[in-house]
């Protein structure tokens, strides 16, 4: 599953905090301190489910209806007993009616609790003996089974319905064993209203000519879709709408695109990469395409970005893209990702939670195997880098915690950074420490031995073991079983006389959390003055190590872990000389990258450092380089710096008015001329440091009308917001009426005009919070009238309330959040409008909206008893004195 908005990443210009990201004082400063320790509610460990019962087989019977978000249906189990004299079991269902229950036809005992369901056997069982069970059921599910209502920009309603299984939420929709450890077959059957459709796992059964069922008398279809291989319960299925489609295949393989209906023209541009990348990942992981089809189904609120199930992928509606998007956006890794899942997740399947890693790493290695085969070293290393940020910055904000972990209450908490980016850099260590030839083989052998198998990290372990014939015992304890990272402080000393170059390399991680001593392998280059290069590899294995390199003239250049192999944080004291040709000369990106933010630190205080940062703008070639030492130049000079969404820090004017001028100079022609638009949105965004003067002011009406990019239109529109330019209105009230991708000239267009402050914002956001606007246009509305409500506009309630029961999940989501935080605006308004939902069957749903109600009261009761002390305080006499 791909859980984030990590598709854009290749394009992004986000500034990130990777070794020296931060400056080197900054990041020696963080050396050696204690990193906030993985959390849970509970500190238990959480073993590998034990099964009463092999579930072989799994068909749902079910009734969705469309105008009300309920499900009905029957559930039949072809099971056998897992366990000795087996007289009951437990299946998971949650806040579900559970109408009856039959075993092998005859009524059977149960007991209903509010997550689990309890049935009682007439008889023991054996081990292996067969029976079916059967279970008629409805509900009101919160999740699991989603509901999206849209209108369509002729008015007509949008109805969408999706499943989301993982990691264990189809017990809200059907009863069943939600954990992994249980591989079955499955099939489900529903019937629909003609224009309707279903899409799930396996083959459709009984279709006509076009593909799809024959219509009954009434015009109703029903769909009977068949999964013949073992799989996961997680991995079924259900998505229902109307749908664009296109129809192709790859070696024999049926590939299907589907879109929301009106959007079939985008899936050419889209998906056309997957037929490559199929092939691509067959030869790589050594094993065929697992399954009968490929489907990827692009889904209206779907809001986990990807889903792999077994032959059908379930997307987010930001995977469409038009032709002219790229560079600046590309789905290409998240299609690759879900992809690759159809073998790290699907053919083969996590038996516990813990051991997710195996699923997700794989298939975050996958993107960088894949950008190194199409684009390029650079641009994988760019993304790997990228990636990898996340990690660093979770495990300095959030927690830390090692990949291989137990501890947690809800398995949804692993869902993070450790077991997607850290671990896809492992399994490149991984690779690194066995050679191509090995992982290859142990890929291979691995995907074949267990396939529609739960596996576990053991049996991964041992797989390359056999593949190298090296004992990997003390890699797996290290970065898998242990948390953290290096964390490095390297120091340079040249010894002139004797022609040494000494490095001081010391492991300053803190280890009060089980963080290890890392043992690592580090290959160094050294580059003289005279030209001559010296590479030497060594281990590194003590808190403090020195290496000693024969260098016969005075290093002009030198390098730490060449190749950026290793996940580590790293403080290198260079002279500014050394890091000036390490951004001109090196052949890594990686390596040039790293100089460019040591000089962009530098760059305040030092001439040599800004007069390589504005060569470096002229003559790298690698556009994404080029952005991130424009915004982090911004930064450095002590004023703002984007952030990914916002501008972080305040202009310090002081320093500002020695340099605007010299930052103008650099930046505007740039802004207009850059070759890549990602440069070019950077520049404009840096911009805004600068003071809004005839030229600036001119260079960002330009960029407004930019008309190559929606990025750079849309960083234009926010900079004339944060400038507060009242003559820019007109502008930005035409560009709010713009159609671009994803809406960003219209979104930053409202942001800007709330900036500036005009008389109409809550009416301009409030039309744009209709369900005929996309899903971000509507979320910026919400930000606005967040923002506009906490200045305390009496009218926000007002425009909120209407979509209080919004046919799409996180619109409503936030509406609860924002009537929480100043619903009291208009408590009696909120009270009428919400006292009835209080029962709604939705258990999370209706605490949602009492809190809310409960909220409002008691700052009701605290404003009351505040005017009756005031009251009391004046109508009371005063003592004679």
């Amino acid at each position: 599953m791909h859980l984030l908005t990590r598709f854009v990443a290749l394009s992004s210009w986000i500034a990130l905090a990777l070794p020296l990201a931060s400056g080197k004082m900054a990041l020696q400063d963080e050396l050696g301190v204690p990193r906030p320790a993985w959390k849970t509610v509970s500190e238990g460990r959480n073993h590998e489910r034990v099964r009463q019962l092999d579930v072989r087989h799994l068909r749902l019977d079910v009734e969705v209806t469309l105008d009300d978000e309920r499900v009905a249906g029957t559930v039949t189990m072809d099971a056998a007993a897992a366990l000795p004299a087996l007289t009951g079991f437990w299946l998971d269902a949650v806040a579900m009616t559970i109408d009856w229950v039959r075993i092998d036809g005859e009524r059977a005992e149960f007991a209903e609790l509010p997550e689990r369901l309890w049935i009682t056997l007439p008889v023991p069982f054996a081990v292996g003996q067969s029976f079916e069970v059967q279970i008629g059921y409805q509900a009101r599910p919160e999740t699991g089974l989603l509901w999206v209502r849209r209108s369509a920009p002729d008015g007509e309603p949008i109805v969408m319905v999706h499943s989301q299984g993982e990691s264990r939420d189809h017990r809200h929709w059907f009863p069943c064993y939600d954990d992994p450890n249980d591989l079955l077959t499955s099939e489900v059957v529903l019937t629909l209203p003609g224009e309707y459709v279903a899409l799930s796992n396996g083959t459709l059964l009984e279709t006509g000519a076009d593909g799809w069922p024959a219509p009954a008398e009434n015009g109703a279809r029903t769909f009977h879709w068949r999964q013949t291989q073992p799989h996961a319960n997680y991995l079924i299925t259900l998505v229902i709408g109307q749908f664009d489609v296109r129809r192709g295949e790859v070696d024999g393989i049926p590939l299907n695109d589907y879109a929301p209906r009106g959007q079939g023209h985008l899936l050419e541009t889209t998906f056309s990469p997957t037929a490559a990348m199929m092939r691509f990942l067959a030869k790589r992981f050594g094993v065929e395409y697992p399954w009968d089809r490929y489907d990827q189904v692009v889904v209206l609120g779907y809001e986990s970005g990807g889903m792999e199930n077994t032959g059908q992928t379930t997307l987010w509606e930001h995977t469409l893209i038009e032709a002219h998007e790229r560079p600046e956006r590309s789905p290409d890794l998240l299609i690759l990702h879900e992809l690759a899942h159809q073998w790290f997740g699907d053919l083969v399947t996590c038996a516990t939670w813990s051991d997710l890693w195996i699923n997700e790493g794989f298939a975050n290695y996958s993107e960088y195997l894949w950008l190194t085969e199409t684009e390029g070293r650079a641009a994988s290393d760019w993304e790997r880098y990228q990636s990898v940020d996340w990690y660093f910055e979770e495990d300095r904000e959030s927690h830390r915690r090692a990949i291989i972990e137990a501890r947690y209450d809800d398995p949804d908490d692993l869902f993070d950074s450790t077991i997607y980016p850290k671990a896809a850099w492992v399994i490149g260590m991984l690779h690194d420490s066995v050679g191509e030839e090995a992982f290859a083989k142990a890929v291979t052998t691995f995907l074949e031995e267990h396939r529609h198998q739960p596996v576990r990290t053991i049996e991964l372990r041992a797989a390359f073991e056999r593949a190298s014939g090296k004992d990997l015992g003390w890699f797996f304890e290290q970065w898998l079983a242990r948390p953290g990272h290096p964390e490095l402080a390297v120091s340079q000393t040249f010894h002139e006389d004797s022609g040494v170059l000494t490095l001081l390399v010391e492991q300053k991680q803190s280890r009060v959390d089980g963080t290890p001593l890392f043992r690592f392998p580090v290959e160094v280059l050294v580059e003289t003055i005279a030209g001559e290069t010296v590479r030497q590899t060594f281990e590194i294995s003590d808190a403090r190590h020195e290496l000693l390199i024969r260098c016969p003239a005075e290093p002009a250049r030198v390098r730490f872990d060449v190749g950026h192999r290793v996940l580590k944080q790293m403080v290198f004291e260079k002279p500014v000389s050394q890091w000036r040709r390490q951004l001109a000369v090196d052949e890594e990106v990686l390596a040039r990258r790293e100089a460019a933010v040591a000089l962009c630190r530098l760059a305040p205080g030092e001439a040599a450092a800004r007069e390589a940062l504005e060569e470096a703008l002229r003559s790298e070639p690698f556009g994404p380089l080029r952005a991130e030492i424009v915004t982090r130049l911004a930064g450095a000079i002590g004023g703002r710096s984007w952030s990914g969404n916002d501008w972080d820090g305040e202009p310090e004017a002081d320093v500002l008015a020695d340099r605007s001028t010299w930052v103008s100079e650099l930046l505007r022609p740039l802004a207009a001329g850059d070759s890549d638009p990602r440069v070019r949105t950077a520049s404009v965004r840096a911009l805004v440091n600068c003071p809004p003067n005839r030229l600036n002011l001119e260079a960002m009406r330009m960029a407004l009308a930019d008309r190559r990019s929606a990025s750079t239109r849309s960083a234009a529109a926010r900079v004339l917001g944060r400038w507060q330019v009242a003559s820019e209105e007109p502008a930005l009230r035409e560009a709010l009426e713009t159609d671009t991708p994803l809406e960003r000239v219209e979104r930053a267009a409202l942001r800007a005009l709330t900036e500036l402050g005009v008389a109409d914002s809550a009416s301009l956001a409030a039309a744009r919070l209709q369900p005929s606007s996309s899903r971000e246009v509507r979320e910026t509305a919400l930000q606005v009238l967040d923002a506009l409500g906490e200045a305390g506009d009496p009218q926000i309630v007002a425009l909120l309330l209407p979509h209080l029961e919004d046919g799409d999940r996180p619109i409503r989501t936030g509406v609860v959040a924002r009537l929480k935080r100043f619903g009291h605006l208009d408590g009696e308004l909120v009270r009428a409008f919400l006292s009835r939902a209080v029962s709604d069957q939705r258990p999370r749903r209706a605490a949602g909206f009492a809190e809310i109600l409960e909220a409002i009261a008691k700052r009701e009761s605290a404003s009351k008893e505040t005017s009756s002390s005031a009251e009391k305080q004046t109508t009371e006499p005063e003592e004679d004195t």
